[in-house]
């Protein structure tokens, strides 16, 4: 996969091309993703791109909704120990900054994926 190739995977579904993506290589944990340059840089472009599409749709929810997206996509690759902490990390954020109707909806999303939410 080449640089040209990112176009599709920007915007909110996004993550998907790139969990699979890892799934294909092979990549297991983040040391094997720092190991793969290739698929680190698709994966650092989406961050980026997807970073800067929410700082201008939804600017006050950036990190936890970042932190939401990149717990689905770890938990799509069989990532599973960076999904929880992923998706710890957005309703943390969300608990801390009174954001209680994403709250809600992300410890929904844990529970669907059978994550604990304690």
């Amino acid at each position: 996969m080449n640089e040209n190739k990112f176009e599709q995977h920007s915007g909110e579904e996004g993550w998907k091309d790139i969990a699979k993506l890892l799934k294909e290589k092979g990549i297991k944990d983040l040391e094997s993703l720092q190991q793969n340059p290739e698929v680190l840089q698709l994966f650092n472009a989406w961050w980026t791109n997807r970073e800067n599409e929410l700082k201008i749709s939804e600017p006050i929810n950036v990190q936890t909704l970042l932190n939401v997206e990149l717990g689905r996509l770890y938990f799509a690759a069989e990532i599973f120990d960076e999904a929880l902490e992923s998706f710890e990390a957005a309703r943390m954020q969300a608990n801390q900054e009174n954001q209680n109707e994403i709250l809600k909806k992300i410890e929904i999303e844990m529970d669907e994926l059978g994550l604990p939410n304690d």
